[in-house]
C-alpha cells in the first residue's frame, strides 16, 4: 500500500511541481509580463516571437486557449509542450468530475439499488442514441 501511495504522490508532483506551474503566458500568450519568464529559459525567445506575430493575436482571439496552442505545434514546439503540460491535466480531470455528476444525477435516494453501469455508459458517451431505429427493429407483441 505505501508503495502504491509514492507512486501516486510521484504521479501528482508531476503535475504540480514547481518548475512546471501554471505560468501566466499560457493563458493569454499577449498580456503576460515576459520578464516574469526566467532569463536562461529557451521558451522566452520563443514568447517574444510569438507576441510580434499579429495574425497570431487574432487567431488567439477567435479560438479557444488549447485549440490556439494545437495550431502551433509546428512553429512553437517548445512553448506548445509546455502549455500541454500545464492544460492537459485540468481537461482529464473534467471528464472525471463530469462522469461523478452523471452518476449523482442517475442514482438517486428513490433509485439507490439501481445497476448504473448501462446508464453511465449512455450518461458519458458522446453519440446521440437513435431511438427512432431501435423501435423500427423491435418487434410488436401479435394480439390474441
Amino acid at each position: 500500500m505505501c508503495e502504491n501511495l509514492d507512486r501516486w504522490q510521484q504521479s501528482f508532483k508531476s503535475y504540480c511541481s514547481d518548475d512546471l506551474n501554471f505560468e501566466l503566458w499560457i493563458c493569454n500568450p499577449f498580456l503576460a509580463d515576459v520578464d516574469a519568464v526566467c532569463d536562461d529559459d529557451l521558451a522566452k525567445d520563443d514568447l517574444i516571437k510569438l507576441r510580434t506575430m499579429q495574425m497570431l493575436r487574432s487567431d488567439f482571439n477567435s479560438k479557444k486557449v488549447a485549440e490556439f496552442w494545437c495550431s502551433l505545434t509546428q512553429a512553437y514546439p517548445r512553448l506548445v509542450k509546455r502549455a500541454m503540460v500545464a492544460l492537459i491535466p485540468f481537461a482529464t480531470s473534467y471528464l472525471c468530475q463530469s462522469g461523478f455528476l452523471a452518476l449523482l444525477a442517475i442514482k438517486t435516494k428513490q433509485r439507490k439499488r439501481l445497476d448504473v453501469e448501462d446508464d453511465m455508459r449512455v450518461a458519458l458517451s458522446k453519440t446521440i442514441p437513435q431511438f427512432h431505429v431501435l423501435v423500427e427493429k423491435k418487434q410488436q407483441q401479435p394480439l390474441h
